[in-house]
């Protein structure tokens, strides 16, 4: 007899190795299972969750070998970055680890820091907006409301035209 212990022992041997010493097409890999969950409303929890996630589909296809030592390393940070959502962010953490903080390329720690102070910044940008907007919407309600009032008094006098004409000629004695 087989004990659910040693079939689970079994199992993580087997996803230890990579099938069948071929490896999968690691970018479609990622593309396909690294997905940020925008929908989650808590930043922390979010970047922490994709981050967690990227080690679970690394463990969960055996790639602990090929993702090992400086260059493993850079392929993580590599991975990491092109699944990043939503695409602003994307496009700003890759700015940035080429251009201002190239340690970031070379260390997931470096790497989490960044995209995590990225992610604020966004989010404190976003939030501004939202904001300006919401104001921008009352004060369009205000003037929608405050214009109507005005064209509904113009539009009474509009009802009852004013006599137009050079006025009265008629001689009076």
């Amino acid at each position: 007899d087989v004990t659910e212990g040693q079939l689970i022992a079994e199992i993580k041997a087997l996803l230890a190795k990579v099938k069948n010493d071929d490896l999968p097409d690691i970018k479609a890999l990622f593309d396909k299972e690294l997905v940020m969950d925008l929908a989650e409303t808590d930043m922390d929890a979010r970047i922490l969750a994709y981050f967690q996630k990227f080690k679970q589909v690394v463990l969960e296809h055996g790639l602990e070998d090929v993702f090992s030592g400086d260059d493993g390393e850079k392929e993580k940070c590599r991975r990491l970055v092109s699944c990043l959502a939503p695409p602003v962010l994307k496009a700003d953490v890759k700015t940035a680890v080429r251009w201002t903080d190239k340690a970031a390329v070379k260390s997931m720690q470096k790497l989490y820091t960044l995209v995590y102070d990225k992610a604020v910044a966004h989010e404190r940008h976003f939030r501004q907006n939202k904001s300006q907007r919401m104001m921008a919407k009352v004060k369009d309600k205000s003037k929608d409301s405050s214009a109507s009032t005005k064209s509904g008094r113009a539009g009474t006098a509009a009802a009852q035209p004013k006599k137009q004409g050079r006025g009265d000629f008629s001689k009076k004695a």
